[in-house]
């Protein structure tokens, strides 16, 4: 299960420092998982030496390595860059040189996107809560856990939009609620306040859906709608991007609601958009 490691009140060892100094912070737990393991990764590399008898130039060999021998994505190499230089400047105090390194230069892929009617094709193939959570991720652009991470204050029915609170990069932003999904909220916030057993503890608690559960069953709904694209739960958040595009919502628009700190991220959607190839309409559909 997700449930964050222990860790001691007087931590002595470095990773449970740095995993306590992330908890103060109110950094998700799935930003602590990452950077911990990028953490430990460039520390076995340099042979366990201690981050603090290292500096730049070990963080430049790390990163040249992750391209060079390990064949590292851009995405990848960044997510590494970002951990030791969170490592360096907010834990060890001790802010890196202007690094350089090797940078990856491996194509970015463009997203995979559903069509509107496969959209909706998944969604009938999906009940109860999976159902819900599906129509979140599509109608409100949200990632996975920040669908499942959603409480009762954070949905404004009066104003008709939801507060993504802590999302990635640690930063709140509003998006919008859909019409169809004020009345299924409403009455899932109903069924929230009922508590139920914990089977291990016998304490009485709420219960939340596993993020892992929820890919399982929209795995098997793209299975089961005959969709043979390479997609899965994030396929939803990618077609509210591409839906807003074709709609003619401009991308800052777009950018601010899926919570992008840089708007080239959100550039790639302009590249997936209905009638592909640029919008170019292909010669050979004016010759038959």
């Amino acid at each position: 299960m997700d449930i964050p490691t222990p860790i001691p009140a007087q931590p002595t060892r470095f990773l449970d420092k740095v995993r306590g100094f992330i908890r103060l912070r109110g950094m998700a737990y799935k930003t602590e998982k990452t950077y911990l393991f990028w953490i430990k990764r460039f520390i076995r590399f340099h042979g366990l030496q201690h981050p603090e008898a290292m500096g730049s130039a070990e963080v430049e060999a790390f990163l040249s390595h992750l391209v060079l021998q390990a064949n590292a994505s851009a995405s990848t190499q960044r997510v590494a860059l970002n951990a030791l230089v969170f490592l360096y400047r907010e834990f060890l105090g001790q802010p890196l040189d202007d690094l350089k390194f090797e940078h990856s230069r491996k194509p970015v892929k463009l997203p995979t996107v559903f069509s509107a009617e496969e959209a909706r094709s998944v969604i009938h193939n999906l009940s109860g809560d999976y159902k819900l959570v599906a129509i979140l991720l599509y109608g409100s652009g949200l990632r996975i856990n920040e669908a499942l991470r959603l409480r009762v204050k954070d949905v404004d029915f009066d104003m008709q939009q939801l507060i993504v609170r802590s999302g990635k990069g640690a930063k709140d932003r509003i998006t919008p609620l859909p019409d169809r999904l004020v009345e299924p909220l409403k009455q899932q916030i109903d069924s929230a306040q009922e508590l139920s057993r914990d089977p291990r503890s016998g304490i009485r608690r709420r219960h939340h859906l596993l993020d892992r559960t929820v890919q399982k069953h929209i795995r098997r709904a793209i299975q089961a709608a005959g969709i043979r694209k390479l997609a899965g739960s994030h396929t939803f958040r990618h077609s509210f991007a591409t839906r807003l595009l074709e709609a003619g919502y401009d991308l800052r628009t777009i950018q601010k609601l899926l919570g992008h700190s840089d708007l080239r991220t959100t550039e790639i959607y302009t590249h997936v958009v209905r009638k592909g190839g640029f919008g170019v309409r292909s010669p050979v559909d004016e010759a038959f």
